[in-house]
Formats: structure tokens, C-alpha cells, sequence
């Protein structure tokens, strides 16, 4: 079909229902006098304007307050307290270095349970995370069990050989 033959039949269309409008609401005006038959009022749609918002929302302080920003603070200075205790715990010597590898490995099964946990709830991101830390934390203790291993002959003997190999190495390079 052509677009000129298309336009003429959309054309004809509209002006045939513009006359069968108009025959219904002649209809409806001559059967006004009637009481079965009432009207419908048609109403015109309200169209907001532009760049106001009719309806304000309230900014909530004590929900900010209360329950976003306190349980963060509250957080940050439990962790700094629980750190300082343990530092001075180690200092004073109440907690000794096999205690701290048991309470390591303890942290390492806490984190990689909570972290399998968390996954398995469907919240990914923050469950890789702690399963991460639970890694690093395992590695960490690793080490520190291995460095105090080795702190005998040939512990002291593989360390100065390092020690030795990566100064000359950067003094090289």
C-alpha cells in the first residue's frame, strides 16, 4: 500500500467516528429528559506541572538518628574497645602467644561459617567478604605460626639468607 492511500483511510476513519460521536451525544441529550438515563459526567484530567512536587516529604531525624548513625558509632567504638582490651590483655601477659593462635583459628571457623552463611542467604557481596577475611585471617595466623617455628638454627639461617637476597636486590635494581 501506498502512505498516500493509508493516510486517506485513517482520514476517513477519524471522520466517520467524529460522526458517530456526535450522534451519541444527541442521543444522550434527547433521552436527558428521561430519568432512567443519567449522564456521565466526563471529567478533565489533572496534569501536575512541571518542577513542583505537590507532596513534601518529611526528612525523619530520629530515624536517622536513632537507627542508622548510632548503631554505626556504637559499632566503631566496640571494635576499638575490644581491640584495646586484647592489646593490653597481651601486654599484661593474660592471653600468651597460644591462646592468641587459638583464638585466630577460632576468628578463621567464625568468619568462614558466617561468610557460607551469608551466601547461602543470597547476599553475595557481603558474604565474600567476611569468607575473605576469614582467609586472610587464616593466613595471617599461618604465618606467625610458621615464623615462630622457625625461630631456631635454621630458622635464623633462612632468614638472613633472605634478608640478604632481597637488600642486594634492591641495592640492585
Amino acid at each position: 500500500m501506498d502512505i498516500q492511500s493509508k493516510i486517506n483511510e485513517l482520514e476517513d476513519r477519524v471522520n466517520q467516528l467524529q460522526h458517530e460521536i456526535s450522534a451519541l451525544k444527541r442521543h444522550v441529550n434527547d433521552t436527558s429528559g428521561s430519568e432512567n438515563v443519567k449522564p456521565i459526567p466526563t471529567a478533565e484530567p489533572v496534569v501536575p506541572q512541571a518542577g513542583h512536587s505537590t507532596v513534601k516529604k518529611e526528612f525523619d531525624w530520629e530515624h536517622l538518628i536513632a537507627k542508622v548513625w548510632l548503631p554505626r558509632i556504637f559499632i566503631l567504638v566496640l571494635l576499638i574497645g575490644v581491640l584495646w582490651g586484647f592489646g593490653a590483655a597481651v601486654s599484661a601477659g593474660i592471653i600468651t602467644k597460644p591462646v592468641r593462635c587459638l583464638l585466630g583459628h577460632l576468628a578463621t571457623a567464625v568468619l568462614y561459617w558466617q561468610g557460607e552463611r551469608q551466601i547461602r542467604k543470597e547476599q553475595a557481596g557481603f558474604g565474600a567478604g567476611v569468607f575473605i577475611s576469614g582467609y586472610g585471617t587464616w593466613y595471617q595466623h599461618s604465618i606467625s605460626i610458621i615464623r615462630e617455628s622457625t625461630k631456631g638454627y635454621f630458622g635464623a639461617k633462612v632468614c638472613s639468607y633472605y634478608k640478604e637476597k632481597f637488600y642486594c636486590e634492591r641495592n640492585i635494581r
